[in-house]
């Protein structure tokens, strides 16, 4: 499992990915991915994507495929990452998916103290 696809990303070149997350961070992650010849496919809880609009189009154009209203139920490995167990909330599916690596990337929120100071 990996947080960041710069410091991680050239590990997966030719592997196949998960990132986990909608909104920009995940959107980034995987174009960033998929540039540096990654296989990756975005997994998101919701039915549209949260990123602003010019980035969901890019993964449209990049064909980036999308899990829509799918979340993560279990990562399963023996010494690294080799299966996911996925759950589908519409369809109410569960199904497996193999995978060399998952990339969370589901946004970050500063923290701000009282004394207008970043934490």
């Amino acid at each position: 499992m990996s947080y960041c696809s710069t410091c991680d990303g050239p590990l997966f070149k030719g592997k196949q990915v998960v990132i986990v997350g909608g909104g920009n961070s995940a959107v980034t992650e995987a174009l960033h991915l998929h540039n540096i010849g990654v296989q990756v496919t975005i997994v998101h809880r919701r039915d549209t994507l949260r990123a602003q609009e010019h980035l969901a189009k890019n993964v449209i154009e990049n064909k980036i495929p999308v899990l829509f209203d799918t979340e993560i139920k279990e990562i399963r490995g023996k010494d690294r990452v080799e299966e996911l167990l996925l759950y589908n909330h519409r369809t109410k599916e569960t199904k497996p998916m193999k995978v060399d690596g998952v990339f969370i990337a589901i946004g970050y929120t500063p923290q701000w103290n009282s004394r207008r100071n970043w934490a």
